[in-house]
């Protein structure tokens, strides 16, 4: 798994084995919204520091859906394409086991609802005041 990864290496769920309801907004956890960014930390995150990689609201992925085995050069990541794009990670409605960081479903692109959400992320070497920069 890369630095930035959900949820490390060969775990279930970011932050081990063991689903707890504390460490994820999902259907367990019974609050019925979405919560504030970082509700769960430090206990729900990754080793590698990444918060709220289970539960709140499933993320958007740039891939569109297609069957294993991932083929990076199939073109699967065109921004461009209409197909049909993976989301991870669960939601507050939905159980437990779709926390899951390995769980995998797929929506339309066009689609939105309280329950689905997007992830902004970059390279922090190529930020201003880093020494790669």
């Amino acid at each position: 798994m890369g630095k930035g990864s959900a949820r490390g290496r060969w775990r279930r769920y970011p932050w081990g084995e063991t689903f707890d309801a504390e460490r994820a907004n999902t259907r367990a956890s019974q609050l019925h919204r979405t919560t504030p960014v970082e509700r769960y930390s430090p206990a729900g995150d990754s080793p590698y520091g990444c918060a709220d990689m289970a539960g709140n609201v499933s993320q958007w992925t740039l891939s569109e859906y297609r069957p294993y085995p991932y083929v990076p050069d199939d073109r699967r990541d065109d921004p461009k394409g209409e197909a049909e794009r993976v989301i991870r990670g669960g939601a507050w409605f939905k159980p437990f086991i779709r926390a899951r960081t390995a769980a995998r479903g797929m929506n339309n692109p066009f689609f939105r609802d309280d329950d689905v959400g997007l992830r902004c992320a970059c390279d922090i070497r190529a930020l201003p005041g880093t020494a790669e920069a």
